[in-house]
Order: structure tokens, then sequence, then C-alpha cells
């Protein structure tokens, strides 16, 4: 067998070998993992199937103009209305052989896969999108979801994360497995909502051949998120874009890192990081870029963009780069600054206060992330969901929220869009 292909029943009982040697029990991996990621991990005792109902499915389907598919619970129970696209497993029962994204000699994996009771396996279709609801507000569990894209026309995951409604409650921990197969093209939005708890998160993305991925964030809930993602164009000529849109408030923390790799010719990956810090709320963005020896006429290129509201918030960002290839072209750069004076006396010299000059800008500083999103129901919900953040500074989205038709301009942002049509 190839040593490239990941056999998730062997790598589940090597992970509980490590747990049963005392290598790897609950409490070590729980410590292990506070040191190095700066966390705490609880499991919770599962309640059965009281945990299947939460009235917050509801909820979020009408803030957001979208019908959730697959529901998870807690990483326990599972509603799957697409089972032709969403398969579920039990860890012990999944024997599907894939490339291999992830091993136990990372302590977090070997958490995952020793702990977790649900793996959710995609294979997503073109023009049939996957609508994933997470909620954690009830027990927690650590969830994998797998996600195998092969349409050569566009096909679409659109993740909803619910995180605690306390912060008594430990955080959600979450691994994402994606892989863009040959000639396959795929969008995959995932939103943070949520409660006073926090989320974890590890991703790892690998794109074959001719592939294209685009991967939009959007951070607007949780006390805390950390995640750590390593994406790569494995192959020629694939193509990724990864597009982070952050808006802190209150006394939010977040922990963000990428990694990037151009691994072949003619590869293509692009990271664009939009924060706006407001309140007390803190950000740490670092994003590597790594182009391989032998990626000749590769492109790859790291932003970003920082706007900071208030003096009490903090915005630390940290792009670097390794290129072993002289025939590429790379970039990167980094700013953060309070909003842009000349862009505010523009709009107020329109009859504008100065309130609102503000939040239009910082709208359009989002919409050169968001207006990119291809699905139009998230697209909308997601600035309809940062436009209430940005005006209130709170993280807490209430029932009445409805989404908002926009127009992007075919991308640009909102100022840049209405200064093109004068």
């Amino acid at each position: 067998m190839d040593n490239n292909i990941n056999n998730y029943q062997s790598l589940r009982e090597d992970a509980i070998s490590m747990q049963k040697s005392g290598r790897a029990s609950q409490n070590y991996l729980r410590d292990i993992l506070y040191k190095k990621y700066n966390f705490k991990i609880q499991l919770l005792p599962p309640n059965g199937n009281a945990i299947a109902a939460s009235s917050d499915y509801a909820k979020y389907e009408s803030i957001l103009g979208i019908k959730f598919n697959v529901r998870i619970t807690g990483g326990l129970d599972v509603v799957n209305d697409m089972p032709n696209e969403v398969e579920v497993y039990t860890p012990g029962s999944f024997n599907i052989q894939r490339k291999k994204l992830f091993d136990n000699s990372d302590l977090y994996a070997a958490f995952v896969h020793a702990f977790s009771e649900k793996i959710i396996y995609i294979r997503p279709k073109a023009g049939k999108p996957v609508n994933i609801i997470l909620d954690y507000s009830h027990n927690l569990y650590p969830i994998q979801l797998i996600i195998d894209s092969s349409s050569k026309e566009l096909s679409t995951i659109n993740e909803i994360i619910l995180s605690g409604k306390s912060d008594d409650l430990p955080p959600a921990v979450i691994m994402h497995e994606v892989s863009a197969n040959k000639d396959s093209s795929l969008e995959f939005n995932i939103m943070h909502l949520g409660g006073d708890s926090g989320v974890v998160s590890m991703l790892r993305a690998n794109a074959d051949e001719y592939s294209k991925l685009d991967i939009n964030e959007i951070y607007a809930g949780n006390s805390f998120t950390k995640e750590e993602s390593r994406i790569v164009s494995a192959a020629e000529s694939a193509e990724v874009n990864i597009r982070k849109t952050v808006a802190g408030s209150m006394n939010q923390k977040f922990d963000l890192m990428s990694d990037l790799v151009n691994a072949e010719r003619n590869t293509k990956c692009d990271s664009s990081l939009n924060v706006i810090a407001s309140g007390s709320s803190v950000c740490y963005a670092k994003d590597f870029a790594e182009v391989r020896e032998g990626a000749e006429k590769s492109v790859s290129h790291i932003s970003q963009r920082g706007i900071i509201r208030d003096s009490t918030a903090s915005l630390n960002m940290m792009p670097d780069m390794s290129i072993n290839e002289s025939y590429t072209k790379a970039s990167h750069y980094s700013y953060s600054s309070p909003i842009d004076k000349d862009e505010l006396f523009y709009l107020e010299s329109r009859g504008m206060s100065e309130e609102q000059a503000e939040h239009l800008i910082s709208l359009g500083f989002f919409s050169t992330n968001v207006g990119k999103i291809r699905d139009r129901e998230v697209r909308n919900s997601a600035i309809s969901i940062l436009d209430y953040v940005l005006s209130k500074r709170d993280y807490h989205i209430p029932k009445g929220l409805k989404p908002i038709e926009w127009d992007f301009y075919g991308g640009m942002g909102i100022i840049e869009g209405i200064k093109d049509t004068k």
C-alpha cells in the first residue's frame, strides 16, 4: 500500500494505543495541548438523543437565509438530509483510503482521532451546496470533517460553527481535511458565529493538478478562536485562494496561523487577511508561504490589512516567506492603521456623519474579501452579520437579524465601487 494513504481505522487504533500506554491519555493530551495551543480541552459525557434538538438551527436559518441539510450537535448527534453527498461514520467503521494529510505526530490530531465519535465524509456535487451547521452549545466532542471534491464544475460547502453559550464550556474542537482532486473546483465557506465559548480548529487542504480551491472564512463570533491551517498547491497548475475576514469586538481573542505551499510548477497560492479590531479585542495573525525548489512559474502572495478602531484593541500581523525557486513571483505586505481620514472626509463632504462614514468604510474594507464569495446567500448573510457586529460592537447575533442584498461591484470594495460609479 502507498505510504501516502491514510487508513483511518489504523490511525484511530494508533491514537488509542498511545492513550492506553499512558503516553496520550486524555489528561496528558490536555496538558500538552494546553502548553502548545494555550487552551483547555474537556469532554462532557453524552446525554443521548436529548441533544438532537436545538432551537439555534431555526434561528440561524432565519438569520442567514440558508437551509441546513447537515446538522451536527456537539460532535455527537448528526442529522443528514444529503445521504448521496454526505456520509456519517464512526471512527472504527471508516476505512476509506485517502491521501495522508494528518498523522498522530501532531498531538492535536492524535486527540481528535482518539476521542471523536463521528467522522463526516463529504463528496460535494455541482449545483447542490452542502450547508452544515456545527452546534456546540451542548455536548462537546471532537469532530472530523473530510471533504473530497472531484466535480469539474463549481461545488460549494457552507459551514457555520456555533460555539457554546457560556464561557464555562470547553471549546469546540474541529479538524478539517480538504482534498481538491484533479480538475475540480471547490468553494469552502466557513462562518464562525455563536456564543461565549471558543473554537479550536485545524485545517489541512491539498489541491491537485488543474484544480481550484477557494476557502473563505468569516470570524464574527466566539470569545476566542485558535486556528492552524496548512494549504498546499500540490500539483501542476493548482490554484488556492484563502481569504480571512475578522471582526473583533468586545474582549474577543483570535490566534490565526496559515502555511501556504507551492509544491509544483505553475501553481498559485494567495492569502488575504482583513481584520477590524474594536473594543478590547486582540488578534494575532501569522501567515507563512513556501515556494519549493522546482516550483517554477509559480505565484505566491500574502496580504494582511488591519484597521484599529479603538485604542484598547490590539492587532499583531506577521507575514513571512521562504522562496526556494528563482523563476517565480512572490510578495507579501502587512499594514494596520486607524480609518483613513481622507476617506472619512470624502464621505462626510457628501452629507454623511462621521459615524456613518466610518461604518461604510469598514464595510468596504471587508467587502474586498467577502465580495469574492460566489455563493450569493452566504455572501449576503456574511456581510449582513459583519454589518451588525461593526455597528453594535457586539458579536452576539440577535434573532431578528435578516440577510440584506448587497452589491459588491464585481469584487471591488464598497467605497471603491462608489467612486468608480461617479
